[in-house]
Order: structure tokens, then C-alpha cells, then sequence
């Protein structure tokens, strides 16, 4: 009898709870789920070595939050410090990428609720409101493009939270009266301005809901605070550009009409759903409306079909009772849609980046105003049909149906998205990251080193702080071998004659990210290079080698190390050199890697000619046991 009560208390209990916010929360994240999929991207390629860049300038994040905010505020003429310490925060703090990715998706989650919370307020039904959120989750589309949910560690995130808690507070003002509501609001607003020019625009959301909140004309000088903010905030960017130091730096205005519209409307358009994959000819473009599409995502088309048409059921059958303030929240809709665009429209650089289908980063937020459009829309059909009716039957069906195919779209473009950014932003790099933080392949490096290495993405911008994060020293330089570094290059000796030169390492890496990968590190005693700056020859000793292995392998799996030998006096031919990991020592071990010290039966050898041959024949470790067993030639 005790039991049967425990049960129903626990089914009381669900049936009294909002079923509607862990249902859209799963949805959220079974659609955001290829985020954590992902590595560094865009800005963030170069943000995330901010623990290096601190090393390397011997200063503290806020030394360089400071100088980022100076340099922003009277060079660029964008008031904007906010986000510089916003940026220096998530980065110092969040350095593992799961967890860096796991607060996006957090974020994504906490907007959502606080818009179903706004827009209870405002006066949709529970079941409007989850609808609204439902759809919101469901417009987010992945780019090959600086985008807001990939990277730029949760940037739009923060600015939407802080915009729609301002708005809440402020209606708690115009329907309460207590001053410290709009106290509150006014401070959101300020954070969100002092972060990001786009929300600027955003004292216009505050006059919407001032408009269509009953009783409000006697609390009308509540708007003065939010148009002074953004007045002020204006004129001293206008008043920062005409001082001597300002150099935009693709940042410069153009008021071109007609670019202006053009440009204002491909953002707006980025926003609407399938709008990636109908309007661009991207990689991820081709053959997205097919049989095929939907066949390889049946659970998406059905968790999402039985979600929507759950929500929307609920809408229709509280067609006939109290209707929500449509004006409102059409208006709320509408500004959310449109308000983020006009100030990337008069940005030259935006008007030059944008195609239609290719939206900025406050698309994140327009989301959003599309969703609610989208909501009103089905809630004005739904309070048009009897409920339980043939004609509500076949809205409800139809509609959750389009709505189901519009996830189905967008996770076949998300997925293609993440499949393209996977290489090399994701794994190498998660590869590359553990063996020289775990398997300290490049332990022991000596201060003001200079590296040599096999070049990477991250690498063009941090290559140096990237270094110095994951080695946890100052170096002086690193040199990724390609074209545009190609004069630091030239600076190396051309033999070693006898005495140490100064620190450098040359640092190797072949196919990290697959089953047969290996890198190797070595001091570095010659360097000749193309005239493109691709290395050609380097002599290298004192190696130490990492061997990817895989979680079935054991820890020494079959290999054989190939060199080439060359006398510096050339008075020898030049040589092979085999060696087997029964004949090195082993310095790490790590879940993907193996390490090894490698003692060399000569002094050095060249290090473009390095190569694994692994599950080598018998003949091969024969020859490798023979040429360690041979006398060494080193002085």
C-alpha cells in the first residue's frame, strides 16, 4: 500500500510539473549534439592558445583584456570592453574543449527557457511558448562561416541571455511599478551595449514592449534611460573616429543605399529556415533535398514530428479559450527578426562577406524572431479550427510534418558542416594537444627556443602561443614550414662545426589524426629550406618519437624507424638507418600514444628522410638489429 502511494505521489507530481521544458531541452540537445563533434573554430583557433599568449608576453589575462580593450576602443573606434574580458574569462577558464563546448550548448539551453519564460509573461500559453522554443532549436544551422553556436566562445549566447532578461525586468516595471525592476533592466541593457555594437539597436525591443503593455503611458519616461544609453554610446564611437589613431581596419561605415538594403536582407534571410542549404553552393549544399536525406535521419523526423505535433495539438485545443496578445508577441517577433541586421548592413566588411543564405553572428538571435513569427502563424490557424475536428487533424499533421522535414534538412547540413570541420580543427588537433601535453614530446624544451614545425591552421595566427601553451615555456620563435614564413627560415647555421649553436628543434608530424600516425621531435644542427620556405633537408639528433596506437593495440606495437645518415664532411656515402622499438626507451604512454627516447647509432640524422614502416617483415627487424648491434660512428 506504502508503494502504491510513493507512486502516486511521483505521478501527481509529473503531472503537475512543466513536461514541456525537459521535452524541448532533449530536443535541443539531440540537434546540438554534432557541437561536441567539433574543435576550435574561427576566432577561436587563435583564443584558445590564450594560456600561450600569456606566457610568451609575460602578462596576466587582465594585462591583456586591458590592452585588447585599448587598442579596440581608440584604434577601431568600437567601444566594446566587454567582450574582451568576456573573451580572456571563457578561455582561461575553459580549456578543455568539452567542456568549452558543453557550455555552449548550456547557454543554448538557459536562452531557451528564459525566451518560454518571457514569453509566458507576455501572455502565450505554456504550450505556445514551448512551441516558439521548439522551433527556435529547430532554425539553428551550422556554417562554413564565422557562426554563433561554433565558436566564438558563447558570445551571442550571452548577449541574447542578458537581452531578455532586461526585457523581463522592464515589463516587471510597467506592470508592477517597482523602480529596481527598471534599474535592473537598464544595467542588462548597458552590459549587452558595452559588449557588442549590434544591440544598440535593441532600445527599440524595450519600446515594443512599452507599446503593447496595458497601462503604460504613465511610466513613459522609463524609456529615456535606454535611448540615452544608446545615444551616448553612439556618439562617442563617432567621436573616437575622428581622433588620429583610428585605423577601422575593415570595420569602416558605407551608406551606400542600395548595398545597405542588399546587405541588411541577407542577413535577415540567413536566419529563415533551410535557408544554408537552399541559397549557397557550398560543400555542404549538394543533394540536401533527396529520399536519401530523409532515409538517414528517420529518429530526427520522428522525435521531431511527435514533439511537434504534442505541442501543437496542445495549441489547438486551447484555441477557443483566452487568446494570447498576438500584437505583442508579433511585434516582439518581428524586432527580434530584423533589429540584428541593420548594423552589419552599414559595415564594409559585411557588405563585402555576406551572401543571401550567409548570415553574421547576431543570426543566433534572429533565430529566435523567425521562431516566434513561425508561432503566431500556427497559432492564428489553430484558433480557426474546432478541436478534435477533421480540419485540426490534418493542421496538426501537416504542420508538424514541415516542421519534422525542416529538422531533417538541417541536421543533414549540420552534419556535413561538422564532417568538413572535423579535419583538421578537431582531430589532429585533439591528437597533436594530447601527445604534447601527456606525452611530453616536447618536454624539457629549453626557454627561447626556437621550432621549426609542420604547419596547421591554428598555427598562421598562435603558432608561438599555441607552442608555449603546450610546452608551459617561453620560446622565442616557432616556424611553421610553408610559403608566407618562408624568410625566417634562412636565419638557421648551415652545419654544426664543433660547438652548440643556439636552441631549435625541428618538429615533425605525419597523418597524427589516423591509425598510422607518428611525430617526432630533435635538436636541430642544419636547416635548408625551398625557395617557397618548404624545409628540404634538416639534421636532427636526440629524437624523441611518439607512435599513435589505437585502444586495441598494445603499448609497443610493431614498427621500424627509417632514416638517412649523411656525413657532414661527406667523406661517407650516405646511409640507412632502421630502428625497431625493442631498441628505444620508452618515456610515455598515453590512451592514442606511445613515446620513445630514441638513441641514434650516429650523430644525427636527416630529418626529412624519417618515416615508420610499420608491422615491418622479418628481413627489416633483422636489418634493424643489425645496424644497432654495428659500431657507432659517433665522436
Amino acid at each position: 500500500m506504502i508503494r502504491f502511494r510513493w507512486l502516486g505521489a511521483l505521478l501527481d507530481g509529473i503531472g503537475r510539473s512543466d513536461w514541456r521544458v525537459p521535452l524541448v531541452g532533449a530536443w535541443a540537445v539531440f540537434l546540438l549534439f554534432p557541437l561536441w563533434k567539433t574543435g576550435w573554430l574561427n576566432d577561436d583557433l587563435y583564443n584558445s592558445s590564450l594560456p600561450g599568449l600569456c606566457i610568451y608576453q609575460n602578462c596576466s589575462p587582465v594585462d591583456d583584456a586591458l590592452s585588447e580593450i585599448n587598442g579596440w576602443t581608440f584604434k577601431v573606434a568600437r567601444i566594446n570592453p566587454l567582450i574582451h574580458i568576456l573573451k580572456d574569462a571563457s578561455f582561461w577558464l575553459l580549456r578543455d574543449l568539452f567542456w568549452y563546448k558543453t557550455t555552449v550548448i548550456a547557454l543554448v539551453l538557459l536562452n531557451l527557457f528564459v525566451f518560454y519564460r518571457l514569453l509566458k509573461r507576455l501572455g502565450a500559453s505554456p504550450d505556445l511558448a514551448a512551441l516558439c522554443c521548439f522551433l527556435a532549436a529547430t532554425f539553428i544551422q551550422f556554417r562554413l562561416f564565422p557562426d554563433p553556436v561554433l565558436a566564438f566562445n558563447g558570445l551571442l549566447q550571452w548577449l541574447f541571455l542578458g537581452t531578455i532578461l532586461s526585457l523581463g525586468a522592464f515589463h516587471r516595471y510597467l506592470t508592477g511599478g517597482r523602480f529596481r525592476w527598471l534599474a535592473l533592466s537598464v544595467l542588462l541593457y548597458l552590459l549587452t551595449a558595452l559588449t557588442y555594437e549590434m544591440t544598440y539597436l535593441f532600445w527599440v525591443l524595450h519600446a515594443g514592449i512599452f507599446l503593447t503593455t496595458r497601462g503604460r503611458w504613465i511610466r513613459a519616461a522609463a524609456l529615456v534611460p535606454f535611448v540615452a544609453v544608446a545615444v551616448l554610446l553612439t556618439l562617442a564611437s563617432m567621436w573616437l573616429r575622428t581622433l588620429p589613431g583610428y585605423a577601422p581596419q575593415g570595420y569602416a561605415v558605407s551608406l551606400d543605399a542600395r548595398v545597405v538594403s542588399e546587405t541588411i536582407l541577407k542577413q535577415i534571410v540567413a536566419a529563415w529556415p533551410v535557408s544554408y542549404a537552399g541559397l549557397t553552393t557550398s560543400l555542404v549544399s549538394p543533394h540536401v533535398f533527396t529520399w536519401k536525406t530523409v532515409g538517414a535521419h528517420l529518429p530526427t523526423l520522428a522525435f521531431g514530428f511527435a514533439t511537434a505535433a504534442l505541442l501543437i495539438t496542445a495549441v489547438v485545443r486551447r484555441g477557443t479559450g483566452e487568446q494570447p496578445r498576438w500584437g505583442g508577441l508579433l511585434i516582439l517577433g518581428l524586432l527580434l527578426a530584423v533589429l540584428p541586421a541593420p548594423l552589419i548592413g552599414v559595415a564594409r566588411r559585411y557588405q563585402l562577406e555576406l551572401q543571401y543564405g550567409i548570415g553574421h553572428l547576431p543570426v543566433y538571435i534572429e533565430y529566435f524572431g523567425v521562431a516566434l513569427l513561425f508561432t503566431c502563424g500556427v497559432g492564428y490557424l489553430a484558433a480557426r479550427v474546432r478541436p478534435g475536428g477533421v480540419t485540426a487533424k490534418i493542421l496538426v499533421g501537416v504542420v508538424s510534418l514541415f516542421f519534422a522535414a525542416i529538422a531533417v534538412v538541417h541536421c543533414e547540413t549540420n552534419g556535413r558542416v561538422v564532417a568538413v570541420l572535423r579535419q583538421p580543427y578537431f582531430t589532429p588537433r585533439r591528437e597533436i594537444e594530447e601527445v604534447l601535453d601527456r606525452g611530453r614530446l616536447l618536454e624539457g624544451v629549453p626557454a627561447d627556443s626556437t621550432l621549426v614545425v609542420d604547419p596547421f591552421p591554428w598555427d598562421y595566427d598562435g603558432g608561438k602561443f599555441f607552442y608555449c601553451y603546450h610546452t608551459g615555456t617561453r620560446l622565442k620563435d616557432v616556424v611553421p614550414s610553408r610559403e608566407s614564413e618562408a624568410v625566417q627560415l634562412t636565419s638557421f647555421p648551415t652545419r654544426l662545426k664543433g660547438a652548440e649553436e643556439p636552441d631549435a628543434l625541428r618538429v615533425r608530424y605525419a597523418a597524427p589524426g589516423t591509425a598510422n600516425g607518428w611525430a617526432v621531435a630533435g635538436k636541430l644542427h642544419h636547416l635548408q629550406a625551398a625557395a617557397n620556405g618548404v624545409v628540404s633537408e634538416s639534421e636532427i639528433s636526440q629524437l624523441r618519437l611518439a607512435v599513435r596506437r589505437g585502444w586495441h593495440m598494445g603499448p609497443d606495437r610493431p614498427f621500424v624507424l627509417h632514416a638517412v645518415y649523411v656525413s657532414s664532411t661527406s667523406a661517407e656515402t650516405p646511409r640507412s638507418v632502421t630502428i625497431g622499438p625493442e631498441e628505444m626507451r620508452r618515456a610515455a604512454l598515453t590512451k592514442n600514444w606511445t613515446v620513445y627516447d630514441v638513441k641514434l647509432p650516429v650523430p644525427y640524422v636527416e630529418g626529412e628522410s624519417l618515416w615508420l614502416e610499420f608491422n615491418p617483415p622479418a628481413p627489416v627487424v633483422a636489418q634493424a638489429n643489425a645496424t644497432l648491434s654495428a659500431p657507432s660512428t659517433r665522436p
